[in-house]
């Protein structure tokens, strides 16, 4: 068997139109025109759009120059100590724990366990009212 010899292939036929067709030569020109005509002989007059009113702002100076205005602080939340009552020199007021340490006085969950512990006489702070002084 004898090798055949390659032919190349004719890409010219491909490009060689079948027949003539006239109504898309005429789609392309009426386009042309048509966009020609709006462009040069077209309306005029600006289309009205609903926009602001156009603000000049001219630059600022270097002696007139205002500090930026500063971002707002980022949005933290601070958690409380649990409210509950301390009788402090025979005071009942309502603390938290920590203030209540500190004015030396004795800390209550509840209201009612306060006021039964928290006597006027009881001046050292003392639930177990007033010492046996010697």
């Amino acid at each position: 068997m004898e090798p055949r010899e390659l032919k190349r292939p004719d890409i010219d036929e491909l490009f060689k139109p079948k027949r003539f067709r006239i109504l898309p030569v005429l789609v392309i020109v009426g386009l042309c025109i048509f966009g020609f005509w709006l462009m040069n002989a077209g309306p005029k007059k600006p289309i009205p759009r609903n926009l602001p009113p156009f603000k000049i702002v001219p630059p600022p100076h270097a002696a007139q120059t205002q500090p930026s205005p500063k971002a707002a602080p980022p949005f933290t939340v601070t958690l409380m100590p649990p409210q509950g009552w301390c009788c402090a020199g025979g005071k009942l007021s309502e603390a938290n724990r920590a203030t209540c340490d500190d004015a030396k006085g004795v800390y209550f969950q509840s209201e009612k366990q306060a006021r039964a512990a928290c006597s006027p006489t009881a001046t050292s702070g003392s639930p177990r009212g007033p010492g046996k002084g010697t």
